[in-house]
């Protein structure tokens, strides 16, 4: 089994904000079809932001491991 380093996590997590991020501004691009597939793109918003920021302050916390 190989050993993950600090760099390797912090890579994948850029790589996972990044491709979230890339997500939220599709959605944002969306054009709801009614009503309830606009509560979803907006709730789908919401969630990715809040999911976004907290991923930003773990690669924070593992980067700064190594100081």
């Amino acid at each position: 089994m190989k050993t993950m380093t600090v760099e390797t996590v912090v890579e994948n997590l850029d790589n996972t904000i990044k491709g979230k991020e890339y997500f939220l501004i599709t959605l944002k691009g969306e054009t709801p079809k009614d009503f309830a597939d606009k509560l979803a793109i907006k709730a789908a918003i919401h969630f990715l932001n809040i999911n976004i920021e907290e991923l930003q302050k773990i690669r924070d916390d593992v980067a700064s491991i190594n100081g």
